[in-house]
């Protein structure tokens, strides 16, 4: 499943080899290939909305359509939510 990048080691041997990256295995790698030319200036920082905390209540039926769909099915009733909203601006 990891095409063998992975390595388990103790934290002795972690904490022995600290210091030692192998930065010529990094650089091989092309999933960690940075595009050096991106352009800084133009970047913005995006901060994601505060959420509250909320008792809410729900159709059974709605609520099972969401959660049968996996982890994450909150976010995703926030999004339809977000999306409502948006579209009544």
């Amino acid at each position: 499943m990891n095409g063998g990048r992975l390595t388990r080691i103790s934290l002795d041997e972690a904490l022995a080899s600290k210091g030692q990256t192998d930065w010529n295995g990094v650089d091989a790698d092309p999933l960690t290939d940075v595009d050096d030319d991106f352009d800084w200036e133009k970047a913005v920082i995006v901060e994601r909305p505060r959420k509250a905390s909320l008792t809410i209540r729900l159709d059974e039926d709605v609520l099972e359509w969401f959660r049968k769909s996996g982890a994450g099915y909150q976010t995703r009733i926030n999004a339809v939510l977000r999306a409502y909203v948006k579209a009544r601006g």
